[in-house]
């Protein structure tokens, strides 16, 4: 073993044997890398309790990826127990009879493994029967697989029970024959906020993608929810056979969007309620747009429903069907502006599907964004999406409104409701270490916006925002001074010719009084909303430096800069951050509303990049 020292922590180790190899990972630090050189490896590897830090992770590797060592046979590959921080990449793993690689939290479903990245990996020929998995996740959190290849497997190519806010990109799945290959990608065990995106699925079995499952109650991570997986988005994905690319299975909600889907052997999709126990919901609420789905005449029903589901809930919008037949797809919910042709094997398929891209579908219209989170609330638990086990009272899911003139964005929104003499319309918070286990320093906010015609305040409140207000101070006449809290929600104000004003109610440290700055939108007028007309709101918060006035707070209206200030004072300590996005909705100070009033909220989005308008 070749040891060299490039700091106190870290260490650069090189290994050549096994056994080099298990010493060098008992003795990692932070910011340790261990680089094995080429050649050939038993496979068995346990490397349990590997700990490194967000700002120094242990690097396991390769030494030279054009020649990278390969691990072979034994009862499982790779096992890393109760790990943190950790970064594996540019090894081969192949002809386990268990599991490639298991990751896992040693059974303490209360301390999961956490940010796990493993990247440009292969993992070949495991099983080849029965339930053993190229990748098994079993407990993790916050983590990446990224480039890598999985060909041939017994169960699925990557299973993960109980895991989230995860990352699958770029990844390269290849059915084998003989190798029984149940699915490809598997997310259940009460997994959720997971991304599986630019991936190539090659005739990987039952199922490409299943969006649930059925797990045994012991196993769960939370123990007691009602869903297999929840929060999951499928985006830029190309599938190439299988009997049923996509299933929901136990599942609630869920984006299926942007991916292109070719030939496969029996379904398109499949919505099933795998778990029969009795507390869980049935499957419901997912979302199917903008794909391009191509299928020969083995397809002739695309979705198949299963017992005890609610296929109804199901959305389907903006998708192109070319079908061996003249009719439309049977869907279990009516599409929104969706299209179809007659399938022809002899046509120019390349050539359709660049078309279809120009109009938006397909894996090569996908545009990447870093989003942290989405709601269209098109589910019929959208509620679920913001943490809350019921809907509240004063908002619902509407799709239609006569009353007030609505015109939707598309499908439902959220109606808000502030009654006469009341302040409160909506206070839901999107809560970033619960959800991403980090508070950011800047962040993205868009949402849809329409006022209803009843819309007519004669003075201001609060509209959505950011905040971090850390339950100590920054709203509610509770005043901050540096160290204990911040908030920068939207701001309304009484019409003006017919027109409301929005704008930042911002608690700063800087502030003069009891009460938030109002710093109105006031770019060529952009801030002025008028009534019955749909908004694209957009805002983005960045931290200042503690002790600075060179915090950021901007504003767009329908993707047009209408504010921006570059010297704002949020904070004097380095552990006030961005703590929540709060979809609040209130009228007053201490005034109340003369009359109801109503409005409209669609399509939040939360990214860490400029969103824009849809």
């Amino acid at each position: 073993m070749v040891l060299s020292t490039s700091g106190i922590l870290a260490e650069e180790m090189v290994v050549s044997s096994r056994g080099e190899l298990m010493e060098a990972c008992a003795r990692a630090r932070p910011g340790s890398t261990i680089a094995i050189a080429p050649g050939k490896y038993a496979g068995g590897v346990h490397l349990p309790s590997i700990k490194g830090t967000s700002t120094a992770p242990v690097t396991i590797m390769g030494q030279r990826a054009e020649d990278r060592p390969v691990f072979e046979g034994g009862r499982f590959g790779w096992h890393l127990s109760e790990c943190e921080h950790v970064v594996i990449k540019q090894l081969k793993i192949r002809g386990a009879s268990g599991n490639g690689i298991n990751i896992d939290d040693g059974g303490t479903r209360e301390s999961p493994a956490h940010h796990i990245t493993l990247e440009d990996l292969d993992v070949l020929e495991i099983g080849p029967k029965g339930n053993r998995d190229g990748i098994k996740l079993s407990g993790l959190d916050d983590f990446v697989v990224r480039n890598c290849r999985v060909a041939g497997w017994g169960g699925s190519a990557i299973d993960m029970v109980g895991c989230h806010r995860g990352v699958v990109e770029q990844c390269q799945f290849e059915g084998r024959e003989g190798f029984s290959q149940a699915n490809a990608l598997q997310m259940k065990g009460g997994s959720s906020d997971l991304l599986v995106r630019q991936n190539v699925f090659r005739d990987v079995g039952q199922r490409s993608i299943n969006i649930g499952g059925s797990t045994g109650r012991d196993y769960f991570r939370p123990p007691e929810v009602d869903y297999e997986a929840t929060r999951i988005e499928v985006a830029g994905n190309q599938f190439f056979g299988s009997v049923a690319p996509l299933a929901w299975a136990t599942a609630v909600g869920g984006q299926v969007h942007h991916n292109t889907i070719i030939r496969p052997e029996k379904w398109v999709l499949r919505i099933l309620q795998e778990n029969g126990v009795e507390r869980f919901l049935p499957s419901q609420g997912g979302r199917f747009e903008h794909n391009v789905v191509v299928c020969d005449g083995r397809v002739l029903v695309p979705v198949n429903i299963g017992e005890g589901t609610a296929p109804e809930t199901f959305a389907f919008a903006n998708n192109f069907w070319l079908m061996n037949g003249g009719r439309p797809p049977r869907l279990p919910s009516t599409e929104i502006d969706g299209e179809h042709a007659v399938y022809d094997a002899e046509m120019d398929l390349e050539a359709v599907l660049a078309e279809q891209a120009k109009r938006g579908r397909g894996a090569s219209a996908y545009r990447r964004q870093d989003f942290v989170f989405r709601c269209d609330f098109e589910s019929p638990s959208w509620f679920r999406e913001w943490g809350l086990t019921e809907a509240r009272d004063l908002v619902d899911a509407v799709s239609a409104d006569n009353e007030r003139q609505f015109e939707p964005l598309s499908g439902k929104a959220l109606r808000i409701k502030v009654r006469r003499g009341g302040h409160y319309g909506a206070s839901l918070e999107f809560a970033f270490r619960k959800r991403t286990g980090a508070e950011p320093e800047e962040i993205h906010f868009r949402y849809y916006l329409r006022l209803a015609n009843d819309w007519k305040p004669e003075r201001g409140g609060k509209l959505p925002g950011v905040a971090g207000t850390y339950g100590r101070a920054g709203w509610g006449g509770r005043p901050v001074d540096g160290t204990d809290g911040w908030s920068a929600r939207g701001l309304f104000r009484g019409l003006k010719d017919g027109r409301t004003p929005i704008g930042y109610y911002c608690y700063h440290a800087d502030m003069k009084g009891k009460y938030g700055s109002e710093w109105q939108w006031e770019e060529e007028n952009r801030g002025l909303l008028e009534n019955n007309r749909w908004y694209c709101i957009e805002q983005f918060a960045k931290m200042n430096t503690p002790g600075k006035n060179d915090g950021v707070l901007r504003g767009w209206v329908d993707g047009q800069l209408a504010f921006e200030r570059t010297d704002v004072r949020m904070r004097d300590v380095e552990d006030l951050k961005i703590k929540t996005v709060w979809l609040n909705v209130y009228y007053g100070g201490s005034w109340t509303a003369a009359e109801d009033y109503h409005l409209y909220i669609d399509e939040v989005v939360i990214a860490r990049d400029y969103i824009g308008p849809r």
